[in-house]
This record gives structure tokens, C-alpha cells and sequence, in this order.
């Protein structure tokens, strides 16, 4: 896959542009590639990160990304809420760093959230941002490769990212569909706005080869050659030049002048030039991967048989685009509600992932150490049962309430922030947690899986062992010590607190966001899908103020 790796071009940029796009993520790709559209104006795509990463391309492969160069690899501080059972108690922070962003090292999965999501933000202000203005965007970046969605009004059909079922599935996956039939739930396309609530089969950003569809391959790859558009890897942004007397924004610096919260800044003797509330409003999608329901049928994904057969599947790839490398790890999604759904609006307010592995199917290799789980807490819960057939339902509380911030660590560029999430804070996120994981036990020891002679491992958490194994003090004890989360961050420059409607920055001309930090608010499911939408309206609203709309 090296002759399809992206390469800086030109090899020194111009001294001017008329747009820079800094950070080649869903939502900057997205951008770049629009603007470019008109050849009159000259682009710069600018990304921290590398311009490609061939592991990344077989969507098996993802758990295996999270710490390698294509993420920041931050983590957060402690928050004694939560993240108990993890290395110093600190929560991985996995964020994508190169050429597609997280859409370059996520799990693929395409969802949108509810529709009430959005007319929420319209209905706070943020004019244009109603489900039925910002369809259009999903539509746009969409091409649905869905036999039963080709004529869905719902779906987009000739865009530029392939949305699909996956070629390979687990035996595992229909039962646990099943299971969502058996307590009441119907078999949805989550994307159709009628129809959020119910289980599928999970929505994929995978292309017909079977390889992933991300930012790279649908939005830089095929414009890579555009005269008009420069891109620049390995090159990270230091500063936004903004002249303080107009408030301009005019440039960019491959020290630190400030737009944040102004007492923060004086603390590291950054200069102020806007006072606002970046950072705050931290809210991310946490689930908690310990539950293992082992199986007595080898149907499961094991890393080791994988690893035994990989020439094998490798060439099943290759020459018939199916088989176990394109599976995405996950296989299933049910949105449902929980007793608490009436606080937020009535809408489905918990989803279940469905996993056809678990945390001890490689050793504990990926998915515990992409967690930071540790040596102790795995040994002593999982260390017996390692690398047999299992598989796991994790619960996620969709409108989390625990809202954590963003700071500087000083007044260096380059010095990681530091991170601080407050998890589990608001204890409507931790009775939503609770509930969550006694439907997924409840579905995963019922008669669906029971062909499979599943049942729940049942060995207690060290710190958890004094409570009564499967008591609601149990699992809110789990919750706090097997954390994980869902690399959905977001929201710490929403609009109207940071950034206007139109994505510009309060008091900064030339200057607008354009990722999941405008959002003002949580959406009611995976975000990648948002981030594109985003990056859609963002390149549409920019041409119509530069009068570049055809």
C-alpha cells in the first residue's frame, strides 16, 4: 500500500494562500478538498502528523492504531472518579494525529446521533444547525453501499465516503439482534431519523475492497494532485497570527499569543487577545469493556488464530475483498432506552456495542493495553480465562452530564495539555452506566446466545470484591474501575461560546473552527459522522461569505 501514501507537496509552501486549513481530520479534509474546488484560490492543507500509515487501511487492524504515531497518545490527569483499575489511575486520551485524523485510526463506525440532537442546537440559537439543514451535509459526504438504503431519502448516494455492512461477520452477531428482538427491539437503520431506536448491524466507513474509507482515501487521495491545493505533513502549527489591533487573523506559524480564558493565560504569561471559554465543556462517551461472556463454540475473533492464519486471510482480502481482516472488531449496535430516558427528551439514551472478543482475546495485548489496564487488575480478573472464545457488550451512556476541561501545561506550544475529564461526576451518567450493564449481562447470559453456552465470567474486581458480585453498588464500582472510553471528545469550543454559527471565532476575523469542538452539545452516537457534516457546511458557509458558491 506504500504507492497509495500521500506526500507533502509542494516542498516548500508559498508565502501566501488564501485559505489555510490546519489539521487534516474528517472535518479539514473536508474543507481543503471543497475550497480547492474553485480553481481561482490557492489552498494549504497543514497536518501535525504523518501522511499516511499503511496498517491503518485493514480495519481489523484498529485496536492495534491507538498508540502508535497516528494518535497524540494524551492522558488525562487523575480523575479519582474514575480510571481506578488503569495504569496511575490516568485515563488514555487516544486522539488522531495524521492524515485523516480519527478517521484514520477510529473503528469506522458511521452514525449520526438522534435528529432531536440538532434541532436542539438550532433551538439554542445556532441558526442552520436543524437536523433538516444539516442532512444535506451527511447526505453529501455519503455513499451508501447498503442494498436494502440505495433509494433511502435518508442516505447520501453519490458522495465521496463508502458507508456499508461489513463483509465478515462473527455467528455471534445475529444472536445478539436477537437479543435486542427479544426485549422489544426492532431491526433499524439507525440513520433513518423514524427509526434511531432498535439494533443493527453497524454502518461502516469501508470501501468496496474492503479497506477503510476515511478522510484520506475519500476527500485528500483523490484531489492529491490539484494544482491549487498544497498539503504539508509533519508540520505542526504553533500559532495563529492575528494582528491585535484589527483582530485579523493573517497567518499561521510553523509564541504563544492567546484566545482562551484570560486568568489562564496570564498564568503562563501569555498575552491575551480574546478572553473566552476555550477548553471548557469537555464531555467524551464512556463505556466499560470488563464484562466477558465466555462460549463453548469457537465463533469468536481470536488475535492468535488470526495471527496463524494471516497469509491466508491476507489473500482473501486481497483477491475476493471478505474475510476476518475486514472485520472492524465490532459488529452490532442497539440504541434503547434506559428508566432515566425521560431527562433527556425521551430518546434512546444508551447504546450497546456488540464485540464478538473481549479483553482476553490476544493476552490482553490490544484491548487491555489500549485501556492502560493494569498487570494487577488483569491477572487477577482475566489472566484464567486468557485467549478462549468470549465476547462482550459494552454499555454507553449517550448524553453524558460530567463535564470535564482542557488547560494549558505551560507556555510552550509544543507541551501536551493537560486533560481533566471529571468521568462519572454526575451521577445520572453513573445510574445510566449501571442500567446499561444490567441489560448487557441480561442479554448476554438470555436465550439468544444460549446456543453458545454463554455466561458471564464472574470474577470480581479486587476493589470491587466486598460488594455483592452484580448489585448496582457492584457495577458502579466496575464503571469506575475498568473505564474506557470512545475517542468522541468533544464540544470545547461549542458554538455560541466560542464560535458564532458560522463557526467564527468570537472577535477574531478570518478565523473559524470547523471539528468536533464547535459542537455545542453531545450527539446521540459515534461522532465521525458528525465531524464530516461538519467540515461539509463549514467549506459551503466560507464560499458563501467569499462569494465562491456556484
Amino acid at each position: 500500500m506504500s504507492a497509495r501514501t500521500l506526500k507533502s507537496r509542494p516542498s516548500r509552501p508559498l508565502a501566501e494562500y488564501d485559505f489555510v486549513v490546519v489539521g487534516a481530520g474528517p472535518a479539514g479534509a473536508v474543507v481543503a478538498n471543497r475550497l480547492s474546488e474553485d480553481p481561482s484560490v490557492r489552498v494549504l492543507l497543514l497536518e501535525a502528523g504523518p501522511s499516511d500509515n499503511a496498517l491503518a487501511y485493514a480495519p481489523i487492524l484498529n485496536t492495534y492504531l491507538i498508540f502508535t504515531e497516528l494518535s497524540w497518545n494524551f492522558m488525562t490527569e487523575r480523575p479519582g472518579s474514575a480510571c481506578r483499575g488503569l495504569e496511575d489511575e490516568r485515563c488514555p486520551w487516544p486522539s488522531g494525529r495524521g492524515a485523516g485524523g480519527g478517521s484514520g485510526m477510529n473503528a469506522m463506525i458511521y452514525t449520526r446521533g438522534h435528529q432531536a440532537n440538532y434541532d436542539d442546537w438550532a433551538a439554542r440559537g445556532n441558526t442552520g444547525w436543524s437536523y433538516e439543514e444539516v442532512l444535506p451535509y451527511f447526505l453529501k459526504s455519503e455513499r451508501v453501499n447498503i442494498p436494502q438504503l440505495r433509494k433511502s431519502p435518508f442516505h447520501g448516494h453519490s458522495g465521496n465516503l463508502t458507508v456499508r455492512h461489513v463483509p465478515f461477520t462473527s455467528q455471534l452477531m445475529e444472536s445478539f439482534i436477537e437479543a435486542g428482538r427479544l426485549a422489544g427491539y426492532s431491526r433499524v437503520d439507525y440513520s433513518d431519523p423514524r427509526s434511531q431506536e432498535g439494533f443493527s448491524q453497524i454502518q461502516a466507513t469501508v470501501d468496496e475492497d474492503g479497506l477503510r474509507s476515511s478522510a484520506v482515501t475519500a476527500f485528500m487521495r483523490p484531489v492529491a494532485n490539484r494544482p491549487n491545493l498544497h498539503m504539508a505533513f509533519n508540520t505542526r502549527v504553533t500559532k495563529v497570527l492575528i494582528d491585535p489591533k484589527t483582530m485579523r487573523a493573517y497567518g499561521v506559524e510553523y509564541k504563544t499569543r492567546g484566545i482562551g480564558h484570560a486568568d489562564h493565560l496570564r498564568e503562563f504569561g501569555i498575552p491575551v487577545l480574546k478572553d473566552l471559554p476555550v477548553g471548557d465543556n469537555l464531555l467524551e462517551h464512556l463505556g466499560m469493556n470488563g464484562l466477558v461472556f465466555l462460549i463453548d463454540q469457537p465463533v469468536g475473533l481470536l488475535a492468535h488464530e488470526l495471527l496463524a492464519n494471516v497469509v491466508g486471510y491476507t489473500a482473501e482480502l486481497v483477491n475476493n475483498r471478505r474475510g476476518p481482516l475486514t472485520s472492524l472488531g465490532c459488529e452490532a449496535i442497539g440504541f434503547v432506552r434506559t428508566k432515566y430516558a425521560n431527562l433527556t427528551g425521551g430518546l434512546p439514551d444508551l447504546e450497546l456495542l456488540f464485540v464478538p472478543s473481549a479483553i482476553n482475546q490476544d493476552g490482553g495485548y490490544s484491548l487491555r493495553k489500549t485501556m492502560g489496564v493494569t498487570d494487577a487488575l488483569y491477572d487477577n480478573v482475566y489472566a484464567d480465562i486468557d485467549r478462549r472464545h468470549a465476547f462482550t457488550i459494552w454499555p454507553i451512556p449517550l448524553y453524558p452530564r460530567s463535564k470535564g476541561t482542557v488547560r494549558l501545561r505551560d507556555a510552550d506550544p509544543l507541551s501536551k495539555v493537560r486533560i481533566y475529564p471529571n468521568f462519572l461526576t454526575h451521577p445520572l451518567d453513573v445510574a445510566v452506566m449501571v442500567e446499561g450493564l444490567k441489560t448487557a449481562v441480561e442479554m448476554g447470559e438470555g436465550p439468544a446466545f444460549r446456543w453458545a453456552g454463554a455466561r458471564l465470567h464472574r470474577v470480581p474486581f479486587p476493589r470491587c470484591a466486598r460488594l455483592q458480585f452484580g448489585s448496582e453498588p457492584y457495577w458502579e464500582c466496575a464503571a469506575r474501575e475498568m473505564t474506557s472510553q470512545f475517542h468522541h471528545q468533544c464540544c470545547t469550543a461549542g458554538m455560541g461560546r466560542v464560535v458564532d454559527p458560522r463557526l467564527r471565532v468570537y472577535g477574531v476575523q478570518g478565523l473559524r473552527l470547523a471539528d468536533a469542538s464547535v459542537m455545542p452539545d453531545m450527539v446521540g452516537g459515534h461522532t465521525q459522522a458528525t465531524c464530516y457534516m461538519i467540515g461539509e457546511k463549514a467549506a459551503d458557509m466560507i464560499k458563501e461569505d467569499w462569494n465562491m458558491l456556484r
